[in-house]
């Protein structure tokens, strides 16, 4: 990673209140489209990771945001998990 993308990542965990809350009751929605919880928290990462300022978003880089070693966990959960 290099710093300016540290500090991308450092500046989206910010806990912003109301939007965590949005963001949280987003999840608790779609909850039951998830069967095992692994899968809910993938998402969750995931779709944090897309909500960071990114050069390129795909699931190298969305991995490499989220703190994942690759890409693979991202690839099962759009391809096969759901």
């Amino acid at each position: 990673m290099t710093q300016d993308q540290k500090e991308t990542a450092a500046s989206a965990t910010v806990d912003d209140t109301g939007h965590e809350r949005a963001f949280g009751a987003l999840l608790a929605s779609l909850s039951d489209c998830f069967a095992r919880s692994e899968t809910r928290e993938t998402f969750a990462r995931m779709t944090r990771g897309m909500l960071m300022e990114l050069e390129d978003v795909n699931c190298w880089s969305l991995a490499e945001a989220i703190g994942e070693r690759g890409p693979h966990r991202l690839h099962h959960l759009l391809s096969r998990a759901v």
